[in-house]
């Protein structure tokens, strides 16, 4: 009778595959790469295979630890305090996280982190960066800007975006094209929220062919400051025209006719007064 010798070594790593849980991996982790400060993030951790009991699954900010989900506890959702953002428990579970308030300073890495159950307690994990940014709440503004220019003028403006973080681009364009001497742009930064605000100074003298079109006629001279953000697709612009004609300004609020027409209402008001308050009063 032939005897059969089993294989010791091929049984060990099989029941050392099935018990230790070899096969665990994380197929997905989700972090968005942007996320505007002071808004929400959803995170998003998928492991293989799903229908395998896990002892728990973790989320760490760095090196702080801000979510743990344990299937096997009473209550499995455990949240962790974080001074950069806060974990939303009721729209958090399992491997869904979802943050609010999140802050410039949680910017970095985010992992996931899952173990398998007892006895080895295998753990596999996956991390992505996430980047905060803060836009400019307004528009490029310029100053500096005179209410008549006249061909040969000194033309010095400077375009200063928003605070803003990362910190915008400035570019500037005369009558649709850019100039070819700009100075360096210049940046400052808060101390009080790490703001940023970016500042572009544009000097040049105004020349004829800044006044005309190609065919000879008048035109306006054009100045346009686009900020941009180019990591989270971000731009606005503003524009000013340098006029040869002078520049009228009225009270906030009223055009033109409005304006004069207050005027004239004070102006009669003054003249009944002179007509017959002031005889009275000398009368009296």
């Amino acid at each position: 009778m032939k005897s059969t010798r089993i294989n010791w070594s091929m049984m060990f790593a099989v029941v050392f595959n099935i018990h230790t849980g070899v096969a665990l991996n994380i197929t997905e982790v989700k972090v968005p790469e942007w996320v505007e400060a002071g808004s929400s993030a959803d995170l998003r951790c998928s492991w293989t295979p799903e229908h395998r009991q896990i002892w728990a699954l973790r989320w760490y900010q760095g090196l702080n630890e801000i979510y743990r989900w344990t299937p096997s506890k009473e209550d499995p959702k455990q949240i962790f305090k974080n001074p950069h953002l806060t974990v939303n428990p009721l729209m958090s579970t399992q491997g869904t996280v979802r943050l609010t308030n999140v802050r410039h300073e949680a910017a970095g890495l985010f992992r996931c982190e899952v173990s398998a159950e007892a006895p080895a307690f295998r753990t596999v994990y996956g991390e992505k960066e996430l980047k905060v940014v803060t836009l400019p709440k307004s528009i490029p503004q310029f100053e500096g800007l005179q209410p008549q220019y006249r061909e040969g003028d000194w033309v010095d403006l400077v375009c200063s975006s928003g605070p803003a973080r990362p910190v915008p681009q400035l570019e500037v364009y005369i009558n649709g094209e850019m100039p070819s001497h700009l100075d360096p742009q210049l940046v400052q930064q808060s101390a009080l929220d790490g703001l940023q605000v970016a500042s572009l100074r544009l000097r040049f003298v105004l020349r004829h062919f800044h006044l005309t079109s190609p065919s000879g006629a008048p035109a306006e001279t054009r100045v346009r400051c686009v900020s941009r953000i180019p990591e989270v697709n971000y731009q606005e612009s503003s524009e000013v025209i340098l006029s040869t004609r002078p520049q009228h300004y009225f009270a906030a609020g009223m055009d033109g006719r409005t304006a004069g027409a207050a005027a004239s209402f004070h102006s009669g008001i003054y003249e009944l007064a002179m007509m017959f308050i002031l005889p009275l009063w000398w009368i009296w």
